[in-house]
């Protein structure tokens, strides 16, 4: 065996911690994830990495949504990482992973076996391990023996586990986009606010009340939505676009309400919390509008629609609004041509899930609100 003297050593732990503490800068709080399937599967074609490659797929559908909260960057054993580079062939995943804890960065690491039943079942048993936190144990069957679909719902179930918020936000989107109810997001939402509090999670546990709200306001609970709204008030340390966008949806509710004046005091205090969010813009602008709609300044409102516009031109929304003003100052050509705009670009529109803004309609002049189809 080559003789490595101590410099060698040291240089080489030098840059094997580079790699480790600078991938973690790279691409943050990592989920480190290895599954191992038996040799039953492996000879059908279902490998460790086919297994793994699910459970990426899946952690990025849960990240498709526009949202504030970041989905957690999922690393599996079999990627062409430069962990899986150089940690999986010299057996050092798991130092990896302490240097990384040690390093200040919260690695969650998830091992999950995969195991057949003799009666041509499946079952899965997932170890989820977080700094400071007890080891989670998640166990679940499927007896028809799809080893994809029990991947998926493990990967899930995981998911679930670091990042409830991305978890629900994903089910109200595909709720909203199939005009069902939103029974899994809140479901999932619910179990997540249940837990306790723990000052990571601070943010995420706003933006969970925040969409226990949205879900609220699907359901025609206006006054369930603001109560929702109101526990975010309890959660300390979160981060300021969160509490904005609390507020902004806290102004809209006002707007719905015929209540100008504290829909103004919130559009101000979320303005404060989330003027520097890039997906918020356009939709900051149009909600101006109506808050200055609903004080009577129809004027205010038809440049801030404008300004909305101009910042997001293919949201329907402001060219909606903007057509209803000027139909009723008699500029009926103008209105028009915004009702058009907002036809046109109703199939570009993005919407975005945590405000109320993007997701409903709303009367500043006589009160209540509706979906948006």
């Amino acid at each position: 065996m080559p003789f490595i003297d101590l410099t060698t050593l040291m240089m080489i732990a030098g840059l094997f911690f580079g790699v480790v503490i600078g991938e973690s800068t790279l691409f943050g709080d990592p989920v480190r994830v290895q599954i191992t399937v038996p040799p039953k599967l492996v000879e059908l074609g279902f490998t460790e990495a086919v297994a793994e490659d699910l459970f990426l797929s899946e952690a990025a559908r849960v990240g498709r949504a526009l949202s504030i909260v970041h989905t957690p960057d999922v690393e599996v054993s079999g990627s062409g990482s430069l962990f899986a580079a150089v940690a999986k062939p010299l057996a050092l995943d798991q130092v990896v992973v302490v240097l990384q804890n040690r390093a200040g960065f919260d690695v969650v690491s998830v091992e999950g076996a995969i195991v057949d039943k003799s009666d041509g079942g499946l079952e899965m048993v997932i170890f989820v391990t977080k700094p400071d936190e007890t080891l989670t144990k998640i166990k679940l069957a499927q007896p028809d023996g799809n080893a994809a679909a029990l991947v998926e719902r493990g990967s899930l179930r995981v998911l679930e586990e670091v990042s409830p918020y991305r978890v629900a936000l994903t089910a109200f989107v595909d709720a909203l986009d199939a005009d069902a109810s939103p029974a899994e997001a809140k479901a999932t939402a619910t179990r997540a606010v249940a837990r306790p509090w723990a000052p990571s999670q601070s943010t995420e546990l706003v933006m969970l009340y925040n969409l226990l709200g949205m879900i609220a306001l699907v359901d025609g609970d206006i006054a369930g939505a603001k109560g929702q709204f109101d526990l975010s008030d309890a959660v300390p340390l979160a981060l300021p676009p969160a509490l904005g966008t609390i507020a902004l949806n806290r102004a809209f509710v006002a707007v719905a309400q015929k209540q100008p004046d504290e829909a103004l005091v919130y559009y101000n205090s979320g303005l404060e919390e989330s003027a520097d969010v890039p997906i918020y813009r356009g939709q900051i602008d149009t909600l101006a509008g109506l808050v200055a709609w609903s004080r009577g300044d129809t004027e205010r409102a038809q440049r801030l629609f404008r300004i909305a516009i101009d910042v997001a031109p293919h949201d329907e929304a402001p060219h909606a609004y903007l057509a209803q003003l000027l139909a009723a100052s008699g500029d009926a050509a103008g209105a028009d041509a915004e009702r058009s705009a907002a036809a046109s670009h109703r199939h570009f529109d993005t919407p975005i899930p945590a405000l109320a803004v993007s997701e409903f309609w709303v009367d500043p002049v006589n009160g209540g609100l509706k979906r948006r189809k």
